[in-house]
């Protein structure tokens, strides 16, 4: 699952039940959550819009720039966690 937000990328993970580990950078090239079927399909009951890949592929870029941006002016470690 991803978000280009990464605010409300946790908190919809969240409010579906995902607690598993959000895959960040530099691990993988984007922030998003690995979800299971049930799990997808508890996103996307609760709102998701299923994508395309060009669709994911966009989302995926901007999330990463913002993950950037935001951890340049924050100094966030690697990983998104102080």
């Amino acid at each position: 699952m991803v978000c280009s937000d990464l605010a409300t990328l946790d908190a919809f993970a969240a409010e579906i039940g995902v607690t598993s580990y959000r895959q960040m950078p530099p691990k993988v090239k984007f922030p998003h959550y690995d979800l299971t079927p049930a799990a997808r399909d508890r996103a996307i009951a609760a709102g998701a819009v299923e994508s395309d890949r060009g669709d994911v592929i966009a989302a995926a870029h901007h999330a990463r720039r913002s993950y950037e941006l935001a951890r340049a002016q924050k100094a966030l470690p690697l990983g998104g966690r102080r």
